[in-house]
């Protein structure tokens, strides 16, 4: 089931059946054993939010901010168990073939945090699926005769705020600066996979890139919360992890900044119009 709009398919209905198709994704995800889907999961609520982000002139107030505060509420709900399985991971790519009794022992930390955040969870997995079924039932529907005009506000919005948070980030260069930065771009990246059927080359060149940039702030996140866990756990370990932790990042957010060079440089104006023409043409067959 793509996340992407249909071509001559009105917007309330595209929003529908996107918002159900993910919603029953999620439910599939979820209820896979020893919280194996908990990353797809919280990608559907992540997913959504932009959806509704996009389409907020177009949404009831009061029923879009409801339904945007319970899918947060269900992914942070999820947090810790995608948090250990990400230090897990991202560890044993940093350790390598690291086999000393100081890499072995924190290894097995990191292995255990993992098992008793999803043991800890899992008791409640029923209740969050039960919530997720209930979200499916009152989601907000879109005014019928929304249109492109709902979705360019929405998509300006969304360039322009990626746009602010990449100065923030530069500026800053502070792990909570990168993760604001990263939740703009996921936010616009997912905004642009809905277009993606109506654009041309430079909407498909986009989103390579932003899929690139997303990546490479998805990677430094994933290592400075290994990082953080690990200042917990001063050693020898931690001596020889923590500076490939360091290197990597520096690598890594060099790779995000040239990236954004290219992709934040045009007026929010710009870019949205030709998204504008690009979806007018195809819309209508």
């Amino acid at each position: 089931m793509p996340f992407r709009f249909k071509r001559k398919e009105t917007l309330a209905a595209a929003f529908q059946r996107i918002a159900g198709e993910e919603l029953a994704v999620a439910v599939i995800a979820l209820e896979k054993p020893e919280g194996a889907g908990v990353h797809a999961a919280r990608r559907v609520f992540k997913r959504l939010r932009a959806l509704l982000r996009l389409s907020r002139s177009a949404l009831p107030p009061d029923a879009a901010a409801a339904a945007s505060r319970e899918l947060r509420s269900l992914g942070r709900q999820l947090a810790p168990i995608r948090d250990s399985q990400v230090r897990v991971t991202t560890f044993e790519k940093l350790a390598g073939r690291g086999r000393t009794s100081a890499v072995a022992k924190l290894r097995a930390t990191l292995s255990s945090q993992r098992g008793a955040a999803t043991a800890r969870e899992h008791s409640r997995l029923p209740a969050l699926i039960a919530r997720v079924r209930r979200l499916a039932g009152r989601f907000p529907v879109v005014a019928p005769e929304a249109g492109w005009s709902a979705l360019r506000r929405g998509l300006k919005r969304a360039y322009r705020r990626a746009r602010y948070a990449h100065a923030e980030a530069r500026a800053e260069l502070s792990i909570e600066a990168f993760h604001t930065w990263r939740r703009r771009c996921k936010d616009y990246e997912s905004q642009l996979q809905l277009l993606r059927k109506a654009g041309s080359g430079d909407l498909q060149r986009q989103l390579r890139k932003l899929a690139k940039l997303n990546e490479a702030l998805g990677d430094d996140r994933d290592l400075a919360s290994l990082d953080q866990a690990l200042a917990a756990t001063p050693g020898k370990a931690r001596e020889t992890i923590g500076p490939r932790i360091a290197r990597r990042r520096q690598k890594l957010e060099r790779r995000a900044f040239d990236l954004a060079n290219q992709l934040f440089f045009p007026k929010p104006s710009d870019i949205v119009e030709e998204l504008g023409r690009a979806w007018k043409k195809w819309h209508r067959g």
